[in-house]
């Protein structure tokens, strides 16, 4: 199904909650997202966008903007030139997402619920001069792809680190995954206790009233210990209940502007992104 999108320049984009972004070679580039209740994985390219300059010259922009060899320093100025593209892209195919989003919030009962959603692929194309959305049902195979899953590495494994499925994490009661897609702060065992909390107040707004050097010290003892973090940056450490920190996400890859492409998945690229991190702590708590 493809349906001519002319978004109003007042069409508001609701919250939605990025799982994946990657560009690769050419001009092509996919983004998965949470929003109006249903994934949405979105496959986009310049070929595609032929036939309206603008269209077109916008993409190729923020792309090049991406692409940039210049590093990113956040600032009020200066946006993240992923979130940007991310938005851009989300923000085009806004008027069919809302179209084919949920009538109905589903509730959310286990995190089995929220990682499998229902879920669409969506193409802009460029038809006869106007912008269309082509829409199409995911295969089974290509939803297990799309669906989380980190292969823990053997240093980790060997701990007997206990791993239990999301269908025996409970959310809270009521959660909604309709408009307000957040990843979930909060969850519960079967038996009702609950496993992990997190104040309302951004990662990055706690981590500052913490002492840097406590990062730097989990990072080298990671290291001594032969493991490499590997997606470091803020967003990737929490804030227990007890005010400890942890660090996750220990699946592989990388995020564009904390570690260089050609140091990912090393000691030396965690080592960057830890230069990065305090250096933007330092900014946060100096305003």
């Amino acid at each position: 199904m493809a349906q001519p999108v002319d978004p109003p320049a007042t069409e508001s984009l609701p919250p939605y909650e990025i799982l994946h972004f990657m560009y690769g070679v050419g001009t092509y580039a996919e983004l998965t997202i949470l929003c109006y209740g249903k994934r949405f994985h979105i496959t986009i390219s310049a070929e595609n966008l032929q036939g309206d300059p603008n269209v077109e010259g916008e993409y190729l922009s923020l792309l090049r903007k991406l692409d940039s060899d210049e590093p990113f320093e956040q600032n009020d100025d200066v946006g993240d030139p992923m979130e940007e593209l991310c938005f851009w892209i989300a923000f085009k195919c806004n008027s069919e997402m809302r179209v084919l989003g949920s009538e109905r919030q589903p509730q959310l009962h286990t995190l089995y619920d929220w990682f499998y959603p229902d879920t669409l692929v969506l193409t802009p194309k460029i038809i006869d001069g106007r912008l269309n959305v082509q829409s199409s049902t995911p295969s089974q195979q290509f939803l297990q792809e799309l669906t989380p899953n980190v292969e823990l590495p053997s240093s980790i494994a060997d701990f007997g680190i206990p791993v239990v499925p999301p269908s025996k994490v409970l959310l809270p009661h009521g959660t909604a995954g309709g408009d307000l897609p957040q990843r979930p702060t909060k969850v519960f065992n079967e038996r009702g206790m609950p496993r992990f909390s997190k104040q309302p107040m951004s990662v990055k707004t706690q981590i500052e009233k913490y002492q840097y050097c406590s990062i730097r010290n989990m990072i080298e003892k990671l290291h001594a210990a032969g493991i490499v973090w590997g997606d470091a940056k803020p967003d990737n450490i929490l804030v227990g209940a007890d005010d400890n920190l942890w660090i996750i996400d220990f699946g592989g890859g990388y995020t564009h502007g904390w570690v260089d492409e050609d140091k990912e998945g090393t000691m030396e690229g965690d080592s960057q992104a830890l230069s990065r991190i305090v250096n933007f702590l330092l900014d946060k708590s100096s305003e």
